[in-house]
């Protein structure tokens, strides 16, 4: 895909797709509009934040907003396609995505100092 040189538009959604979204995509010179919401993926390359016109939501993607829970993520992750089964050919090996991030705690109660 990275040599489609013209592409201005690029839907990919709603098709459980898994693992990064490449700089190689994201840095298309013409592209524009580009939605890869529904899927799984738990990375994208700082060039695909750049873009005018995205749809990263109900990923995998950790720190970005409107993405799946770590519960659903995790699910989805620990039960890989089993090629063999569907004919299909088996990927390589995707790079390692991050682990969710912490789920995060609420700051103590203010501190007040009463004087005697």
């Amino acid at each position: 895909m990275g040599n489609m040189k013209s592409l201005e538009q690029l839907n990919v959604a709603h098709n459980k797709l898994s693992g990064q979204i490449s700089d190689s995509i994201c840095s298309l010179p013409r592209l524009e509009n580009f939605t890869y919401s529904d899927n799984y993926f738990c990375a994208e390359a700082n060039s695909c934040l750049k873009l005018k016109d995205k749809d990263d939501g109900n990923n995998c993607i950790p720190y970005r907003p409107k993405q799946r829970s770590a519960e659903e993520c995790r699910a989805f992750y620990s039960h890989p396609v089993d090629c063999s089964a569907f004919g299909c050919l088996p990927p390589s090996p995707p790079p390692s995505c991050p682990p969710p991030p912490p789920p995060r705690s609420s700051p103590p109660p203010p501190y007040y100092y009463h004087y005697p």
